[in-house]
């Protein structure tokens, strides 16, 4: 779901109780933060029958991250197509292994300085997000 300028549009989890049972077809792989036990996203391929349903669990084995976390993941890399810049020198990879191993951008932002060296760089990039965003 976007918001009205094409950003991530988080669902209150006390209004979430409206989209139950619900498919969407899509090519944004933004809603995925949504999929959950009564949410399925269905995600084209190159061809409509090349589909894909996701729920939570096809979320995680597809991307090692859960719905929710989808959300901080693209705060990490960014999405050129919705105008977020994401953290320079962060890709999938570093995305990934910051949010399995610390859960969410806030405990990565709690947890900067425990960072190791490598991504030192990587963590005052994300502190100056998460103030910018603040």
């Amino acid at each position: 779901m976007t918001g009205p300028c094409g950003g991530l549009l988080t669902l209150p989890q006390e209004r979430r109780h409206l989209l139950r049972l619900l498919r969407s077809l899509t090519g944004d792989r933004d809603l995925l933060q949504l999929a959950d036990e009564g949410i399925t996203i269905r995600l084209a391929g190159q061809k409509l029958k090349d589909s894909k349903d996701y729920g939570p669990a096809e979320v995680q084995e597809r991307f090692g991250l859960t719905p929710t976390q989808y959300i901080d993941y693209k705060s990490l890399v960014g999405d050129t197509s919705d105008n977020i810049p994401g953290v320079a020198d962060v890709g999938d990879k570093t995305a990934t292994e910051l949010l399995q191993k610390y859960g969410s951008l806030d405990a990565i932002y709690e947890h900067l300085e425990s960072i190791s060296d490598r991504c030192e760089d990587v963590a005052n990039m994300i502190e100056g997000v998460v103030l910018e965003n603040s």
